[in-house]
Formats: structure tokens, sequence, C-alpha cells
């Protein structure tokens, strides 16, 4: 009786497990091109959007596209060229440059192409700098050079229409325009200097179109209202976004090959990276004080990892440096006290200086065989590290490189070691065992320098022993 009613159970439970319904798959948004819902005109933004086959539509802002001056009249609206600029001649006095507001009081400011039938060709340095009451800015394509400073601190500045056809702009020659909220970046622009568009922190909407070849050094640094960033391909120079403290979301070139030095510092509101495939430099500084980064993937094309890359990383976690890594630079991991296991493989032979100082919750450290040196300071202060073990291959423990790792209980140290410098195990005051992959004869020619008296007290094990 009890063998029927177990086959009556099992009959009845199979149907049921059978008829579970499947966990539908995580449906990824593939959409359309881009279309016009709203023209964008002189003084008024537009509307471009796209939609997925799931019937989803993203919404893009294009920015308003500022006046196009020819013959001293717009060709879009008909409105004329601002009057009563001031201007300098060219040495040869063949064209002119617009030096300052002059008698004008137009709030659309509309430089002339044009001044007594010469090209107008540039703007110089301080031109309208920290003027109030300026709310768009249109530039004719006969202009090619914006100096320095040229509208700094424009804070009633909201609409800037620049050409193609501008090929320099000067250090921060719009920085703290804190009104713009939408821009198109010029295709020929050469940012020189740095910081052309810094602490525009309206800045929302920002528009890199294909063509652009230059996003100089702190080119947008400090713009705290931007949250997500596309770089087309092609793309080279810069990609300044430090200190953009809302940024969440980066597109990277498909053919970028380096992340520029500084290129993200300070973005805090980042918690993800995934650097794709094909870039083979981190540059130094690059994701510094990024203080909600919580992981970061490092993909097979790296080979160096730049001085402070990751410096005050302080929520990652764990970090796998792959076997196509040949340099990590000085500070590179250097107080990200959330990291608790970093493995180190593949081809690298020096661990630079402080590239993990203070990173004071790492309790797992993995160092591959091909590594030769430990630099100065290196682990100083993991104070949670309970054990580390030195690959054969590594011949210099550097100074402090251990320093002060008070939870540190075992070390096993290469039969290759040549030398421990200065203070490199000093107050590692729970340190017990040493373990050492050679023999007696092998650990006398070691050079163990003054201040070690953790390893000097240590318990030796050499190889066989256990």
């Amino acid at each position: 009786m009890k063998r029927i009613v177990a086959a009556l159970i099992i009959f009845i439970l199979i149907p049921l497990v059978s008829c579970a319904p499947d966990t539908p798959p995580v449906h990824e948004h593939s959409f359309g091109e881009w279309t016009a819902v709203k023209e964008a005109a002189c003084l008024e933004e537009g509307l471009m959007e796209r939609v997925c086959a799931c019937g989803e539509k993203e919404i893009r802002t294009v920015p308003a596209l500022g006046h196009e001056v020819s013959g001293a009249v717009c060709v879009r609206c008909g409105k004329k060229a601002s009057k009563g600029l001031k201007y300098t001649p060219g040495e040869y006095f063949d064209c002119y440059t617009v030096t300052g507001i002059g008698s004008c009081r137009d709030a659309d400011l509309v430089i002339p192409e044009s001044f007594f039938s010469k090209p107008v060709t540039g703007i110089d340095e301080n031109a309208f700098r920290e003027l109030s009451g300026i709310k768009s800015v249109s530039i004719p394509e006969s202009v090619k050079k914006i100096g320095r400073y040229a509208f700094y601190g424009c804070k009633d500045l909201m609409i800037l229409g620049i050409p193609d056809t501008v090929i320099e702009a000067d250090s921060c020659a719009f920085s703290n325009c804190t009104g713009i909220v939408s821009l198109r970046l010029p295709l020929g622009l050469i940012p020189v200097g740095g910081g052309t568009f810094s602490g525009c922190t309206g800045l929302k909407n920002l528009i890199i179109p294909e063509g652009v070849k230059n996003a100089g050094a702190g080119m947008f640094s400090g713009c705290t209202g931007l949250a997500s960033v596309s770089l087309p391909d092609g793309i080279d120079g810069g990609w300044g976004f430090s200190g953009c403290t809302s940024l969440t979301s980066v597109t990277f070139p498909a053919d970028a090959k380096v992340i520029w030095s500084g290129a993200f510092a300070g973005c805090v509101s980042l918690t993800e990276m995934k650097i794709p495939e094909g870039i083979t430099e981190i540059g130094g500084g690059a994701f510094r004080r990024c203080k909600g980064l919580t992981s970061v993937f490092i993909p097979g094309s790296v080979t160096s990892i730049g001085k402070e890359a990751f410096k005050e990383c302080e929520a990652l976690e764990s970090i796998v440096v792959p076997d196509s890594v040949t340099v990590i630079g000085d500070s590179a991991f250097e107080g990200c006290s959330g990291l608790k296991r970093a493995k180190i493989s593949g081809n690298l032979t020096v661990i630079g200086q402080r590239a993990f100082v203070d990173c004071s919750s790492l309790e797992e450290v993995t160092i591959i065989n091909s590594v030769t040196r430990i630099e100065a300071r290196a682990f100083r202060d993991c104070k949670s590290l309970k054990s580390v073990v030195i690959p054969d291959g590594a011949e210099y423990i550097g100074y402090e490189a251990f320093f002060n790792c008070g939870a540190l209980e075992s070390v096993t140290l290469g039969s290759g070691l040549k030398k421990i410098d200065q203070r490199a195990f000093y107050l590692c005051k729970n340190l017990k065992t040493v373990r050492f992959n050679g023999t007696f004869e092998e650990w006398q020619k070691i050079e163990i320098e003054d201040f070690n008296s953790p390893i000097r007290n240590a318990e030796i094990i050499f190889a066989g022993q256990e």
C-alpha cells in the first residue's frame, strides 16, 4: 500500500514540476536610428527619439543651433548681427578680432562675420569675461580662434552656437558658464590649454558628433550636472570629465586604445566600470577618487595600469589584474580601503611603490611568479592582511613594503629572494611563521636590512620540512 501511495505522490508531483513556468529571458533593448521629433531652431532646442522593437523609446535633446549669420543677418530667422562691439585689426589689417562688448547691449549676442568688409576671425581673451545679461552667443563661420577666458563666468549664458569651422578654443574659454544646459561640440575644435567648458554645472545634454577628434584635458571637468557621456569612434586626447559628480554612464569609442590620465577622476557616481576590450593603457589617475566604484573589469588587452589609476576608490572590493598587464604604476590602488581581494596575474614584473598602501580591508593577495620586485611601501598599512605568498621569482622586497601589516601571521618567501630592505616587515607584530622555499644555506645569503625583527624572530620553515 505504501508503494502505491508513493507512486501516486510521484505521479502527481512530476506534472506539477514540469508545468512550472520558465523564467522569462531578460530583454535587452535594440534601438533603431535617431529620428527628429522636433527640429532645433536658433534659440529653441529640438528633440529626437529612437524606438526599440518592444515599443520602449529614448528621447534626446538637440541643442539650439544659434544664429547663422550671412551678410549681417541670420539666414534662418532674420536676426541682425550685433552692433557696437569692440574690435582690433589684424597685423596686416586684413581681418578683425572681437576684443570686448563695447556699447553693445544685446542679450542675444550675434558676432558678425565681417567688420569694415574684412572677416572677423577671432574672439580675444577675456573679451566677454564675467559679463551678465548675455543669454545666447552665436559665432560665425569666419571665426577660427576663441581666446582664453573669452566667455568665462557668463552665468546667464544658456545657448551657445559654435560652428564646425572653429578650430581653436584656448584655456577656460567657456568655463563656469553655469547656465548652459545643452551643447553640441564642433567637429574641428582643438582645445588648447584645457578646461574649455569646465565648471559648466548646468550642462546635462552633451552631443559629441562623429568626426570630433579631441576632447582635451579637463575639457568638461566639474560639469556636475552631466549624467552620461557617449564618446564617438575616432576621438582622441584628453577625455576630460574629472569631477563630473553625477556621471553614471560612459560609452567608450570602439577603436579606443587609451583611457587618458585623469579622465574620470572624482566621478563619484560611477559604480561599475567595464573597460572595453581593445584598451591597452589605463592612464595615471584615470579613475582616482571614484568613491562609488564597487567593481572594475580590466580586459586582457590592457598592458599598463598607470600611477594612481584607482587611488582612493574606497568602495572597490576586489580586483583581478589580467595576464596581459606588465606595469602597475605607483599608488595605483592606494587608499582603496574597501578592497578585500587582489589577484595579480600574468607577466607583471614590478609592483610599484605604494601600489596598495592603506588598503585597510585587504585580506588576500595572490602574486604570480613573474614578479621580480615589490617596491617601497607597496602594501604598507594593509592592516587586515593575514598571509602573503611571494613567488620564487621575486628578488627584492622594498623599503616598508609590508610596514604595519598588523594582522599578518604568515609569509611565504620565494627561493630567489636576494634582499629584504629596511623596515619591510616592521610593526608586523603578529608574524609568527615564515616559510622559505629554499634551503638554510640559501636563507643565509639573503640580505635582510635593519628594522625587520618580525622576520628575524619568526619561526623559519625551510623547503621540505613540513
